[in-house]
């Protein structure tokens, strides 16, 4: 067996063939996992001799799985049977003559090989019943005052009943490539009201019993809903997901624009299947059911749409009465916005306590609207730095730079949904300013059409226009910051960090903090208040966490709390590799303390984990022999070791990761050769958070790689103001940790806010 793991055959089997003629001859299909259960599936009309060993499907199984397939003459697919379950059960009834007897003796038959299933588990799929986009005062009866229009839902095919043969437990890939283990259908409506955006999400009942028939455990079924293109190509919505939390997940994302003068018509496929997890056996210790038991199971389930009206407001909208209602509080006294009279853009100008409902949340970041358009769309900038770059090596424009590459390469895939949600059409302006005023208006001349920006000169300018100065302006951070556009032929402008103030500089190759920048579609709904406590929330943002959903299937920047007994630990999620989410401490370790990177500046002793940074005081030395032992015996045994990129930067991020910088992003490139695989160490130049960011007392720190520009046996740091340099291994700067949680480690409460962070056990 161990020689052929990875290969698909048959198995033959004699003591079945005696019982039959030819034309019944039978072989099993044999699925073996690496807890070597066992299941065997009947295939039926197989010859004795028609049989080989095949590879050229192992692309569509694991490699621990043996998998049967067939050879004939004309090469054909096997067909697999496809009984009804009134046909199934009416072979049953038969009567027991001698040859029918064999047929269903052979439904229980033990072999060699395990169990056969026969009929195995006829699952109905029942669409429920049709919703309008109402509110319901009773079972029936619905509210006659409001404006939107009714949601209505049909199949396509127009059958509802779905019958799965073979209904046996199947792997999640498996799964997916059937068309015989789904439904399409449609969600269809209108929605007239022209402020107030209609939420839909769905849930699963039980459906019709089948008499004498014993119902499936929900625990035991996996579902996929996915919504459809216009080639039916999948994006998934719910994955492998079980029927509690299915119906866990309401907040979907899913809703009805506001003023759809055409009927909305959106395509769904919710894909249903056994779990793998379920063992059908009669002598194997820990079965989920014997064999007498599995083949008297069916499933049966309903998929409800559910509606309500009046739960989303329209962006824009809503930001505008908040804007309305602040001023109407303070009696003038706030004016919380600006309007450039030649455009009719209303920017956001004043400090937090005037300008304190601009707070939004998406995709694990908390966002500032800057600026609301005319047509409803909405610019928003980070609360905070995301990292700490060069702009680039020499020149100044914004298109080719190492800003742009991060942005639209590195950050924009941590935005989830970004394609439904984000508007692409809009361009930034990164014109030349000439050396005029900053208060200037930008002239258009040049502008770039990436996803992601940054906020150039006049908008930064706007946040405290109407202010005394810009150390009032509710964009400041106190930390130096790229803006996107030049100041003149060769200088670059940027935000200084002692003041808030724009300033700009020749040395593009500064390493300063990166703030993104994005526009929200102009139909953008939002649930919240706007606060910075209670932000909005954009509607199409991934759905907030179900208990006991893994970590490591979250968003970059989502928060995470470590507790435990009243101790409790602040974290952030900083990626997802290798099936392990890698976060990073939010406070600096040993209090504040600092420490050398390493003891010797010898350029063979500046990697991490190898030489002087092992050495008693290095923070290599501190953080694998205490605080990490003090995590594990605190926190349990969450935690897990994983790879770190160790490569020599320049000014260009990627060689931080990357071997060269000729084969693409980060993510494809061809790593470096400098890693390791460590139970903790810290972030590295141009990674998500390597930036001074949400600490009232910031103190200079270490990153993790070396810095060339410099010499080799500099590595890389952040000073307190936010900007990053290459400084000698000897200095005594602190630390902020990263690990790696278990891919095993679960959500169990929290919505991953940082004022409501992820709980997490295993």
């Amino acid at each position: 067996m161990d020689n052929n793991k990875n290969k698909k055959y048959y198995k033959y089997n004699k003591n079945y063939h005696h019982n039959y003629n030819n034309h019944h001859q039978k072989y099993y299909y044999k699925k073996k996992n690496k807890q070597q259960r066992q299941e065997d599936i009947l295939v039926e009309n197989i010859s004795q001799n028609d049989y080989e060993t095949n590879e050229s499907y192992d692309n569509t199984l694991e490699n621990d799985e043996v998998m049967l397939i067939k050879k004939n003459s004309d090469k054909e697919d096997l067909q697999e049977p496809k009984y009804t379950y009134d046909e199934l059960v009416n072979r049953y009834d038969e009567p027991k003559e001698e040859n029918n007897m064999e047929k269903k003796e052979s439904v229980i038959q033990e072999t060699t090989l395990g169990y056969v299933l026969g009929i195995l588990i006829i699952v109905v799929v029942l669409l429920g019943t049709t919703y309008a986009f109402f509110n319901y005062n009773g079972v029936s009866e619905r509210e006659t005052t409001l404006t939107a229009g009714d949601v209505y839902v049909n199949t396509s095919p127009s059958s509802l009943a779905l019958t799965l043969t073979k209904a046996y437990p199947r792997t999640v890939s498996e799964a997916r490539s059937r068309t015989d283990n789904y439904i399409d259908f449609y969600v269809n409506g209108m929605n007239t009201s022209e402020t107030k955006a209609i939420e839909y999400w769905f849930t699963l009942a039980n459906g019709d019993a089948i008499a004498n028939k014993t119902r499936i455990s929900g625990n035991h079924l996996r579902f996929d809903l996915a919504s459809l293109d216009q080639s039916n190509n999948e994006t998934l919505i719910l994955s492998n997901v079980n029927y509690d939390t299915f119906n866990a997940a309401r907040k979907l994302g899913l809703y009805v624009p506001i003023n759809t003068s055409v009927e909305l018509s959106q395509k769904y496929r919710l894909r249903m299947w056994i779990s793998e997890d379920v063992l059908i056996s009669d002598t194997e210790s820990g079965a989920t059911y014997n064999q007498a038991n599995y083949t008297n199971l069916y499933a049966s389930v309903k998929l409800v749409v559910n509606s309500q009206d009046g739960v989303f407001t329209l962006g824009s909208q809503m930001v505008k009465n908040a804007i309305q209602e602040k001023i109407n509080a303070t009696s003038g006294s706030c004016t919380p916005t600006w309007t450039d009279e030649e455009d009719g853009v209303i920017y956001f100008s004043g400090n937090n306590t005037c300008v304190d409902m601009n707070y939004v949340w998406y995709s694990g970041k908390l966002w500032r609207i800057v600026a609301i358009y005319p047509d409803g769309a909405m610019k928003l900038v980070t609360a905070n730095n995301m990292t700490i770059i060069s702009f680039r090596d020499s020149e100044v424009g914004f298109d080719g730079s190492y800003v742009q590459r991060w942005l639209n390469e590195e950050f924009l895939e941590t935005l989830y949904n970004y394609q439904n949600i984000l508007d692409t059409t809009k361009t930034w302006d990164v014109s030349n300013l000439n050396e005029n005023s900053f208060s200037t208006r930008l002239s258009g001349t040049t502008t770039s059409s990436s996803v992601i920006g940054l906020l150039n000169s006049y908008e930064y300018y706007n946040s405290h226009r109407n202010v005394t100065n810009s150390n009032q302006g509710f964009l400041r951070l106190n930390t130096w910051q790229w803006l996107s556009n030049p100041y003149s032929n060769t200088d670059i402008l940027r935000v200084t960090g002692s003041t808030g103030s724009i300033g700009n500089t020749n040395s593009v190759s500064s390493k300063l903090g990166i703030r993104p920048a994005i526009y929200l579609k102009a139909a953008t709904s939002f649930t919240g208040s706007g606060t910075e406590s209670d932000p909005y929330h954009v509607v199409g943002d991934k759905h907030v966490a179900a208990s006991n959903e893994k970590i490591n299937t979250r968003l970059s920047g989502e928060y995470v709390q470590l507790s435990n007994n009243g101790t409790t630990q602040m974290f952030r999620i900083v990626s997802v590799d290798n099936n392990k989410a890698k976060i990073v401490a939010m406070d600096y370790a040993d209090n504040g303390a600092t420490k050398p990177f390493a003891t010797s500046t010898g350029t063979a002793n500046s990697l991490w984990g190898s030489g002087a940074t092992t050495d008693t005081g290095t923070w290599y030395t501190y953080l694998n022999g205490t605080y990490y032992p003090n995590l594990v015996s605190t926190y349990g045994n969450l935690f897990d070791s994983g790879v770190y990129y160790l490569g020599t930067s320049t000014n260009d991020y990627r060689l931080s990761i990357c071997a060269n910088i000729t084969s693409g992003n980060t993510r494809v490139c061809d790593k470096t050769s400098d890693s390791g695989t460590f139970n903790i160490g810290l972030l590295r130049y141009g990674e998500m958070f390597s930036a001074q960011h949400e600490v009232a007392n910031a103190i200079a720190m270490w990153l993790m790689n070396r810095n060339s520009m410099y010499s080799a046996s500099y590595v890389n740091s952040v000073m307190v103001g936010g900007s990053g340099q290459g400084s000698k291994v000897d200095v005594q700067y602190g630390a902020r940790p990263t690990v790696y949680l278990k891919s095993s480690v679960k959500i169990i409460s929290g919505s991953g806010t940082n004022t409501d962070p992820y709980v997490v056990g295993l």
